[in-house]
Protein backbone atom coordinates (compact mmCIF):
# COMPACT_ATOMS: atom_id res chain seq x y z
CA UNK A 1 0.00 0.00 0.00
CA UNK A 2 1.13 4.16 -0.41
CA UNK A 3 0.27 7.45 0.68
CA UNK A 4 -0.76 9.76 -2.41
CA UNK A 5 -1.00 13.10 -1.25
CA UNK A 6 -2.24 15.76 -3.78
CA UNK A 7 -2.18 19.98 -3.06
CA UNK A 8 -5.01 21.85 -4.91
CA UNK A 9 -4.77 25.54 -5.15
CA UNK A 10 -8.17 27.20 -4.27
CA UNK A 11 -9.00 30.17 -5.60
CA UNK A 12 -10.50 32.63 -3.44
CA UNK A 13 -12.24 36.41 -4.11
CA UNK A 14 -10.80 37.32 -0.50
CA UNK A 15 -6.91 38.79 -0.94
CA UNK A 16 -5.44 35.17 0.08
CA UNK A 17 -5.95 32.12 -1.58
CA UNK A 18 -4.73 28.70 -0.21
CA UNK A 19 -3.77 25.00 -0.94
CA UNK A 20 -5.91 21.95 0.11
CA UNK A 21 -4.03 18.83 0.95
CA UNK A 22 -5.74 15.48 -0.19
CA UNK A 23 -4.74 12.53 1.34
CA UNK A 24 -5.31 9.08 -0.35
CA UNK A 25 -4.30 5.53 0.89
CA UNK A 26 -4.01 3.20 -1.57
CA UNK A 27 -3.91 -0.43 -1.35
CA UNK A 28 -3.37 -3.63 -3.73
CA UNK A 29 -5.93 -5.80 -1.63
CA UNK A 30 -9.31 -6.51 -2.77
CA UNK A 31 -10.72 -6.52 0.63
CA UNK A 32 -11.17 -3.69 3.31
CA UNK A 33 -9.45 -2.88 5.94
CA UNK A 34 -11.75 -3.31 8.83
CA UNK A 35 -10.54 -2.54 12.58
CA UNK A 36 -12.62 -5.01 14.88
CA UNK A 37 -11.64 -5.71 18.57
CA UNK A 38 -10.86 -9.62 18.69
CA UNK A 39 -13.96 -10.52 20.86
CA UNK A 40 -15.75 -9.06 17.31
CA UNK A 41 -14.02 -11.97 15.37
CA UNK A 42 -15.66 -15.06 17.35
CA UNK A 43 -18.71 -15.97 18.24
CA UNK A 44 -20.29 -17.82 21.90
CA UNK A 45 -20.91 -22.45 20.86
CA UNK A 46 -23.89 -22.79 23.42
CA UNK A 47 -23.42 -27.03 22.76
CA UNK A 48 -19.74 -26.70 23.67
CA UNK A 49 -19.82 -23.62 25.68
CA UNK A 50 -16.72 -22.34 24.09
CA UNK A 51 -16.12 -19.55 21.92
CA UNK A 52 -14.97 -20.58 17.98
CA UNK A 53 -13.46 -17.72 15.54
CA UNK A 54 -16.00 -16.66 12.42
CA UNK A 55 -14.41 -17.65 9.21
CA UNK A 56 -12.20 -15.23 7.15
CA UNK A 57 -13.52 -12.80 4.49
CA UNK A 58 -10.85 -14.87 2.46
CA UNK A 59 -12.10 -18.73 3.26
CA UNK A 60 -14.29 -20.24 0.68
CA UNK A 61 -17.75 -20.26 1.28
CA UNK A 62 -19.07 -23.10 2.92
CA UNK A 63 -22.79 -22.48 2.76
CA UNK A 64 -25.41 -21.72 -0.38
CA UNK A 65 -27.23 -18.74 1.23
CA UNK A 66 -26.06 -16.08 4.50
CA UNK A 67 -28.90 -14.47 6.27
CA UNK A 68 -27.28 -11.48 8.26
CA UNK A 69 -29.72 -9.79 11.11
CA UNK A 70 -28.58 -6.31 12.07
CA UNK A 71 -30.39 -5.97 15.40
CA UNK A 72 -29.72 -3.21 18.19
CA UNK A 73 -32.16 -3.12 21.54
CA UNK A 74 -34.81 -6.34 18.96
CA UNK A 75 -35.10 -8.30 22.16
CA UNK A 76 -38.77 -8.07 21.78
CA UNK A 77 -39.12 -8.39 18.12
CA UNK A 78 -36.35 -10.19 17.18
CA UNK A 79 -38.15 -14.21 18.52
CA UNK A 80 -41.11 -13.67 16.01
CA UNK A 81 -38.42 -12.63 13.02
CA UNK A 82 -35.79 -15.63 14.03
CA UNK A 83 -39.23 -17.79 14.31
CA UNK A 84 -40.47 -16.85 10.35
CA UNK A 85 -36.87 -16.54 9.07
CA UNK A 86 -35.57 -20.20 10.65
CA UNK A 87 -39.11 -22.07 9.38
CA UNK A 88 -38.70 -20.83 5.56
CA UNK A 89 -34.65 -21.43 5.77
CA UNK A 90 -35.84 -24.82 7.21
CA UNK A 91 -38.63 -26.40 4.73
CA UNK A 92 -36.52 -25.18 1.87
CA UNK A 93 -33.60 -27.22 3.12
CA UNK A 94 -36.31 -30.02 3.17
CA UNK A 95 -37.49 -29.08 -0.09
CA UNK A 96 -34.41 -28.10 -2.02
CA UNK A 97 -31.29 -30.63 -2.50
CA UNK A 98 -28.27 -29.06 -1.26
CA UNK A 99 -29.91 -25.80 -0.10
CA UNK A 100 -27.68 -24.47 2.75
CA UNK A 101 -27.76 -21.72 4.96
CA UNK A 102 -26.67 -19.46 7.80
CA UNK A 103 -28.21 -16.96 9.97
CA UNK A 104 -26.10 -14.38 11.61
CA UNK A 105 -27.64 -12.24 14.25
CA UNK A 106 -24.92 -8.92 14.72
CA UNK A 107 -26.14 -7.41 18.18
CA UNK A 108 -25.44 -3.87 17.27
CA UNK A 109 -23.98 -2.79 20.77
CA UNK A 110 -27.39 -3.54 22.82
CA UNK A 111 -28.01 -3.17 26.66
CA UNK A 112 -31.03 -5.64 26.04
CA UNK A 113 -31.18 -9.32 25.70
CA UNK A 114 -30.53 -9.29 22.19
CA UNK A 115 -27.36 -11.28 22.44
CA UNK A 116 -29.42 -13.72 24.66
CA UNK A 117 -32.07 -14.18 22.28
CA UNK A 118 -30.08 -15.19 19.62
CA UNK A 119 -27.57 -17.51 21.68
CA UNK A 120 -30.89 -19.61 22.25
CA UNK A 121 -31.80 -19.80 18.32
CA UNK A 122 -27.78 -20.85 18.18
CA UNK A 123 -28.50 -23.67 21.33
CA UNK A 124 -31.63 -24.92 19.28
CA UNK A 125 -30.53 -25.05 16.09
CA UNK A 126 -26.81 -25.31 16.20
CA UNK A 127 -23.92 -22.50 15.39
CA UNK A 128 -23.66 -24.41 11.72
CA UNK A 129 -27.21 -22.61 11.39
CA UNK A 130 -27.58 -19.81 13.85
CA UNK A 131 -24.39 -17.12 14.85
CA UNK A 132 -24.25 -14.10 17.00
CA UNK A 133 -21.93 -11.75 16.98
CA UNK A 134 -22.25 -9.03 19.34
CA UNK A 135 -20.45 -5.83 18.35
CA UNK A 136 -18.75 -3.38 21.59
CA UNK A 137 -20.23 -0.68 20.54
CA UNK A 138 -23.29 0.51 18.42
CA UNK A 139 -22.29 1.26 14.76
CA UNK A 140 -25.26 2.03 13.33
CA UNK A 141 -26.96 -0.05 10.45
CA UNK A 142 -24.08 0.36 8.31
CA UNK A 143 -21.96 -1.19 10.57
CA UNK A 144 -23.59 -4.10 11.41
CA UNK A 145 -24.48 -5.38 8.00
CA UNK A 146 -21.43 -7.02 8.08
CA UNK A 147 -20.69 -9.57 5.46
CA UNK A 148 -16.95 -9.82 6.46
CA UNK A 149 -18.07 -13.29 9.04
CA UNK A 150 -20.38 -14.89 6.33
CA UNK A 151 -19.70 -18.38 5.00
CA UNK A 152 -22.68 -17.96 1.90
CA UNK A 153 -22.20 -18.06 -1.39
Amino acid sequence: SCLVIILVDVWSPYPFSFQLAVFLSVTNSPYPQLNRDDAEKCFFDPASDDVQLFPSLTDAPSVELSVIVPAYEEEKRLPAMLDECLRYLEARCKSEEGFTYEVIVVDDGSSDRTTEIGRKYSKNYGTAKVRVLTLLENRGKGGAVTMVRARGR
